[in-house]
């Protein structure tokens, strides 16, 4: 880091603190300028640089990430008549996929009953 990055991240971080502090003080921009011998000018300024320099590293961060993978979805065919199984109770879901068997009652969570559909259908 050369003095001119550090010279400027000290003050980056300096009047951060100082804008934090009006925040919480409960007084005016101008009367906050006035008591910390500061312009009012100044203040505008440090304020715009520093909420620039917060949506730039949000925007290279954003582009840094990887971006989320798609949830991949399979086609589910009902095939009619829909039977009746006996190894379920009424008010079950059953889902059979090959060999996999999947019951699930109606207090089952969904999300939990959302992923596990994926993974076995990763599997599958």
């Amino acid at each position: 880091m050369n003095i001119r990055t550090a010279t400027r991240q000290y003050r980056l971080s300096h009047w951060a603190s100082l804008l934090q502090e009006k925040s919480t003080s409960g007084l005016t921009v101008l009367d906050f300028c006035k008591a910390k011998g500061i312009t009012k000018n100044a203040y505008f300024y440090w304020q715009r640089i520093l909420r620039e320099t917060a949506s730039s590293q949000l925007v290279a961060q954003s582009y840094s990430e990887p971006a989320p993978q798609a949830t991949q979805f399979k086609e589910v065919k009902m095939v009619e008549p829909v039977g009746y199984c006996q190894d379920t109770v009424p008010g079950t879901l059953l889902i059979e996929l090959g060999s996999c068997k999947l019951v699930a009652d109606k207090n089952y969570p969904v999300e939990l009953l959302s992923k596990l559909l994926v993974e076995i259908t990763h599997q599958w």
